[in-house]
């Protein structure tokens, strides 16, 4: 099972009369098996009544480093369609270094 937690969201003002929302979330899913949580992140961005959705799941089994990580991602803005190349860069750099 997913439970799906918004921690923020940034309106922008992609052109003049026209915003872009983005909505910031932490996945948690437990398995059913052994009851193991991995966490992951989701970005949804509303813009002229289109959504675009990214998600990626199991990136970590730490909440700290899934807050950490999520936090990165609203603070720079991150947009759906270049989320799973930022969390590659932070997964290489954070975890595998």
């Amino acid at each position: 099972m997913t439970e799906s937690k918004l921690i923020g969201k940034r309106i922008i003002l992609a052109v003049p009369e026209r915003e872009m929302c983005l909505e910031y979330f932490i996945l948690k899913e437990q398995n059913e098996h052994d009851n193991t949580v991995t966490y992951g992140a989701k970005i949804c961005k509303t813009e002229n009544g289109i959504d675009e959705v990214e998600e990626v799941k199991g990136i970590t089994d730490s909440s700290k480093v899934i807050i950490s990580l999520a936090d990165m991602l609203l603070e720079n803005t991150v947009t759906p369609i270049s989320m799973v190349d930022v969390i590659d860069d932070y997964v290489t750099d954070k975890l595998c270094s």
